[in-house]
């Protein structure tokens, strides 16, 4: 059996450090896996349960956690996938995952906030689309060099990020 850990960065912690050492707590306890939520914006239930205190960002979070560990995993519950730039996160999780020796996995959803997408410019009408083109390019150039794409929100063409994820691909929950 796998045990994984959920971090504290959406609990609204002031020093950040102390969520840190929970990461490293828990590899050295055996754990096999950390995890970080997302959120931009403390609004609805977010701000019900912080107020205006931090939320960390969870890829940042787990960066740090990767040069302060050496085994456990770093994953994220969960990434709101259309509010991302599926170029730009192909190449955050193929560095994070290189850096920290293939330890990277993202656990990945739509998002439940209709709020969240229109700060975003986003609609809800087209983000199941948009989930899954961002699905598709991000594997594509993790695992192809000259990716050409013509899709309803991206085109690529002879696209290419380096370096590829140490895992081949990262995980995607």
């Amino acid at each position: 059996m796998k045990i994984g850990y959920s971090l504290s960065n959406n609990q609204g912690m002031e020093d950040i450090q102390g969520v840190i050492d929970l990461a490293v707590g828990a590899e050295e306890l055996g754990f096999d896996s950390v995890w970080a939520s997302e959120h931009v914006f403390n609004v609805s239930y977010v701000y019900d349960r912080i107020g205006d205190k931090p939320y960390y960002e969870p890829l940042t979070v787990l960066t740090y956690v990767a040069a302060k560990t050496t085994t456990i995993g770093l994953g994220t519950s969960v990434l709101v996938l259309p509010h991302h730039n599926p170029i730009r996160l192909a190449k955050q999780a193929a560095d994070i995952d290189q850096m920290s020796g293939g330890r990277l996995i993202l656990g990945v959803g739509l998002g439940g906030s209709a709020n969240d997408l229109l700060q975003y410019g986003l609609s809800t009408e087209r983000r199941v689309a948009r989930f899954l083109e961002n699905v598709h390019i991000m594997r594509a150039l993790w695992t192809q060099d000259g990716v050409d794409y013509q899709g309803d929100f991206y085109q690529l063409e002879d696209a290419n990020i380096e370096p590829k994820p140490a895992q081949g691909l990262v995980p995607l929950w």
